[in-house]
């Protein structure tokens, strides 16, 4: 689970963290991060961060869409 703190969000900690994160996985010889979020929580910072959309799940919690997210490194 990733999650940042409402207090500390927009210092680009998110940021820092998943470019560790992408390191990490390389040395690792990791061929793509994959993730998974709903529609009300952070899809747009991971696009930003180069994920796209792999499938969705369409209102699965209380009308929420539920989407897989990949990053080929």
């Amino acid at each position: 689970m990733f999650w940042i703190d409402e207090n500390y969000r927009r210092q680009g900690l998110g940021r820092k963290l998943f470019a560790e994160l992408e390191q990490y996985a390389k040395s690792k010889n990791c061929k793509y991060i994959q993730l998974d979020t709903f529609e009300f929580q952070a899809k747009p910072f991971y696009e930003k961060l180069g994920f796209k959309c792999i499938g969705t799940i369409k209102e699965w919690i209380k009308g929420y869409d539920w989407h897989f997210m990949r990053k080929v490194l």
